[in-house]
């Protein structure tokens, strides 16, 4: 899925109750356009992923925001501009953006 516009919330008042519980539940989500969805086994080409520097990812029990990653370094992202997820081969989910 490819997204443009996007604003990346998470809900404090979830986010404690899965500290509280250790249970997961749907208090983090990214709200944009879509531009564009793919089919599972989709794979961005290296254009796709041009100006899209950051590896993005939300743990509740560490941080209390999304987390944008380039190399070592670490950003909290509240907004971007574009991103894109698909499912990597391990059926994990994979996030970029820019």
């Amino acid at each position: 899925m490819e997204l443009i516009n996007c604003q990346l919330k998470v809900s404090e008042s979830g986010r404690e109750r899965v500290l509280r519980t250790h249970r997961k539940n749907v208090h983090a989500y990214v709200i944009g356009d879509l531009v564009q969805s793919y089919d599972k086994g989709f794979e961005p080409t290296p254009g796709q992923l041009s100006n899209m520097p950051y590896d993005i990812s939300y743990n509740p029990y560490t941080c209390t925001n999304f987390m944008g990653f380039i190399g070592k370094d670490s950003y909290d992202l509240k907004s971007c501009h574009r991103i894109i997820m698909w499912i990597n081969e391990f059926d994990r989910p994979v996030v970029r953006g820019g």
